[in-house]
């Protein structure tokens, strides 16, 4: 799913596929396929192959550098929140014997009924 959202972002980047990025392999990436290949002079198939995504790689313009943060100069800092710790999870109760039977017997008793209208 990954190449394939790959090779759909820089078809798309190098302006032979419209649209959006969604991993699926359809008629518009198809042609995206077919416009690479006739644009580079390849025999045009349309099929998306390992060797067309390293051809894009290579072609793709280099990632923008990281923009660095900008203090703020008005901003008074804050000291870090400290993380409450995690609180222990009480361990279940077992159901005594006649209370589990009680409450078996009740449920077989009773209709059942499964999200019906005018509840």
């Amino acid at each position: 799913m990954e190449q394939r959202m790959e090779l759909q972002t820089l078809l798309i980047q190098q302006g032979h596929l419209e649209g959006e990025v969604d991993g699926i392999i359809g008629s518009g990436t198809l042609e995206g396929v077919r416009s690479y290949q006739r644009a580079k002079g390849l025999a045009v198939d349309g099929y998306p192959t390992l060797t067309i995504l390293k051809m894009l790689r290579a072609e793709a313009p280099p990632p923008p550098p990281p923009v660095a943060p900008t203090p703020a100069a008005t901003a008074p800092q804050q000291a870090p929140q400290a993380v409450p710790a995690p609180q222990a999870v009480p361990a279940p109760q077992a159901v005594p014997a006649p209370q589990l039977r009680r409450l078996s017997r009740r449920s077989r008793e009773q209709p059942r009924t499964c999200g019906t209208a005018g509840e």
